[in-house]
């Protein structure tokens, strides 16, 4: 069992595209309204029985897509002349952003950030959570709210695996999958907002100021296109007519059912909690922009030594060597204790990952214990006792201290044990992960990720 994006279920039966169409839900409430309609959705969930064995449990709001940029605030389909955005490899995704008046550029999701860095994109467009978890906030500070996709999320499991329970339990199991939907909602919109706080904690403006009609005009020669059967023109007469109701709910003052937490936000985190993330967030940059200039002063001591080896033969330029040998001590140390803080370090988790969710979550918490003990009682305390041991050598042919070179130990080590004791934090406040057996579905078709 698992949450699968609806582009991907999209690929697999070509009447979802309906829910992944621009301006295709008015609000929350109105998609709420839809999924909550079986005689509306139940032929898709079921329709992936047959060819890929995948049973679509239920749908869930999974935010909406906006655009951001590095250059200005978006407020008409004029503002994005010229702006080149990252969309999906889809085509229906490149035409949408065309017909919003900017130049769609197809790429992987793992290229993004460096492309918005040096200039290859402008933009993108996603919602708050992932300009945030993707550092997406650093490099396109304005983020404008055109509301352009309501892109849902499915809870699918094995048609094989949900057949074969006892008629009992798989009575129970669906019983509690609206409960599961609420639970995520509740989830992803306190998320969202705290996304939101983050980025514009880190510099990011947000911008309502939107002429969202004018992209909807815009956009409607796509969805037109799109509803070409009679399956897709059905279900897009269902979303047109929860929009209608759902506005007049809105009009009469009446609350229609919508997902958890949409309404009331769940209380602000604690404060602690917020400050530590805050903290991290911040030595995260420092570190990132130190290693950035260690790396960028050994290219150059490095190009000098061979510019003066080959080209311009000078004396006594050994000591480009032994300070770029010390430079690249600095750097891979600190460089090492920043891939810590990301969880970007390599990890053999195949055991682990089959153990249940309490148990991965005592693993996490043990492993990132054993780092920081290693940290401290290593790099901290061995690492300090030989710097101070050699504080009063000097490196030859440079006028430093050797115990300069050992101090990035100690200083490497406490920056680990810092990030381990975030970590844990982080694992024990948070719910304990839900692991997916790869064996369960068949997904062989999965493509590219679908944020």
């Amino acid at each position: 069992m698992m949450y699968i994006a609806g582009p991907v279920l999209e690929s697999f039966n070509k009447d979802f595209i309906v829910f992944n169409l621009p301006y295709m839900f008015d609000s929350p409430e109105a998609q709420a309204k839809v999924f909550a309609d079986d005689a509306v959705l139940g032929g898709l969930k079921t329709s992936l029985e047959d060819s890929k064995k995948i049973t679509v449990l239920g749908a869930l709001h999974a935010g909406t897509w906006n655009v951001y940029n590095a250059k200005h605030a978006i407020k008409s389909p004029a503002d994005m002349a010229n702006l080149k955005i990252r969309v999906q490899q889809s085509d229906s995704q490149v035409q949408m952003i065309k017909d919003m008046g900017g130049v769609a550029s197809p790429m992987g999701q793992g290229e993004v950030y460096t492309a918005l860095q040096s200039g290859v994109l402008d933009g993108a467009e996603n919602n708050e959570t992932v300009f945030n978890a993707l550092k997406h906030d650093e490099v396109a500070k304005y983020y404008s709210y055109t509301r352009h996709l309501m892109i849902p999320d499915y809870l699918v499991m094995s048609t094989t695996v949900l057949k074969g329970m006892p008629e009992a339990d798989r009575k129970a199991l669906l019983e509690l999958v609206p409960g599961a939907v609420d639970q995520a909602n509740t989830g992803f919109l306190q998320y969202a907002a705290d996304s939101k706080k983050a980025s514009q904690e880190t510099g990011a403006k947000f911008n309502d100021d939107v002429d969202v009609a004018a992209f909807k005009a815009a956009t409607s020669g796509l969805v037109k296109a799109s509803i070409n059967t009679p399956v897709r023109q059905a279900l897009y007469d269902a979303v047109q007519k929860a929009n209608v109701e759902a506005s007049r709910c809105r009009d009469a003052g009446r609350a229609l059912r919508r997902p958890a937490g949409i309404a009331d936000l769940p209380q602000e985190r604690n404060p602690m909690l917020n400050a530590l993330e805050a903290f991290k967030r911040g030595l995260d940059v420092f570190l990132r922009w130190f290693c950035i200039v260690l790396f960028v002063v050994l290219v150059m001591l490095v190009t000098w030594q061979v510019f003066v080896r080959q080209v311009l033969p000078l004396p006594n330029q050994e000591w480009t060597e032994v300070l770029a040998r010390i430079v690249f001590i600095w750097q891979g140390l600190i460089g090492a204790a920043y891939v810590i803080g990301e969880k970007d370090d390599v990890a053999i988790d195949f055991l682990v990952n089959k153990l249940p969710g309490g148990g991965v979550k005592v693993m996490q918490i043990l492993a990132h214990a054993i780092v920081a003990f290693f940290a401290v009682w290593v790099m901290c305390i061995g690492g300090g006792r030989l710097a101070a041991s050699t504080m009063d050598d000097v490196v030859q042919l440079l006028p430093i201290s050797q115990g300069v070179i050992y101090l990035a130990l100690p200083i490497a080590g406490g920056i680990i044990a810092l990030y381990s004791a975030i970590h844990i934090i982080h694992t024990i406040v948070n719910p304990a992960p839900t692991v997916v057996d790869p064996n369960e579905m068949d997904l062989t078709d999965l493509q590219e990720e679908s944020i």
